[in-house]
């Protein structure tokens, strides 16, 4: 992570994993496979947490706890490692498409929360396009952060995508 993808060489992997070149092809046949293999993971850690976090969303404003617990996963060291990697898949159709299944599931589990936060929603088209609102809003956001180096852009939006999202589908 501390690398970014384009700075990350099969020769510090190599080191920091005590394995040698060979070895480290023998599990993974190309760079692209162990990036993905890692960040996958990492997806799945990072959806576990965001999960028992989400899990335990309650109080009076349930969709800006959500906002809040959302925006604050966006900032981890794994939200932006994942996001790096997004970024090089664009031009890269293998790591792109290997990327496909950890998007997918994220989506789902955010699809899920939205339903439980949103009861008149859950297991309708509306709950996906209220969690793709609450997700596009959240990662483009991080993504100003990351990329343009502005703190604070996430925390100053939180309240503007809460009442979006409230207006399409009403305060919980």
């Amino acid at each position: 992570m501390e690398y970014g993808y384009a700075g990350t060489t099969v020769t510090e992997i190599c080191q920091r994993a005590e394995l040698s070149t060979g070895a480290l092809f023998n599990l993974y046949p190309t760079k692209e496979d162990l990036i993905v293999a890692a960040i996958v993971a990492l997806v799945r850690e990072w959806l576990d947490e965001l999960d028992e976090r989400l899990d335990n969303v309650t109080g009076d404003r349930p969709v800006a706890a959500m906002v809040a617990l959302i925006s604050d996963a966006m900032t981890l060291p794994s939200a932006q490692a994942l996001m790096e990697v997004h970024a090089a898949a664009r031009t890269r159709p293998p790591l792109r498409d290997a990327l496909a299944g950890a998007a997918a599931e994220f989506e789902d589990r955010i699809v899920r929360h939205t339903g439980a936060v949103f009861p008149a929603v859950a297991g309708t088209a509306r709950a996906r396009e209220v969690a793709g609102v609450l997700v596009a809003s959240m990662l483009g956001l991080a993504l100003l952060e990351l990329a343009l180096g502005l703190p604070g852009v996430l925390a100053v939006t939180r309240a503007g995508v809460t009442e979006a999202i409230e207006r399409l589908v009403g305060p919980s």
